[in-house]
């Protein structure tokens, strides 16, 4: 998932400060996400026809969707989708370094 080498090295940063760390679930993530299972989906290689369609379900739970940099998601592979703005950034800054 984590192709190029800069996305992995950003992706491990954030992966060293978790508890858990899984693989895959495609749409099943994020509605964990949405539900209060998970904390955060992070994500690449993505179209925008994955993850436009889970946008109203993750916030309409209160939880955040960007790109890696933070801009609206789905213009872009690099996703990040979190419970809280809080979580949200702090993800953000580990994963731009």
């Amino acid at each position: 998932m984590f192709a190029a080498p800069e996305e992995r090295a950003a992706f491990d940063r954030v992966a060293r400060a978790a508890r858990a760390v899984r693989y895959g679930g495609d749409c099943y993530t994020p509605c964990l996400v949405a539900a209060g299972y998970a904390d955060l989906v992070i994500e690449a290689q993505m179209k925008p026809w994955d993850v436009l369609p889970l946008m109203p379900i993750v916030e309409a739970a209160g939880g955040v969707v960007s790109d890696w940099s933070g801009a609206p998601a789905g213009r872009t592979s690099q996703v990040v989708i979190a419970c809280d703005r809080a979580l949200h950034r702090e993800v953000l800054s580990a994963l731009n370094g």
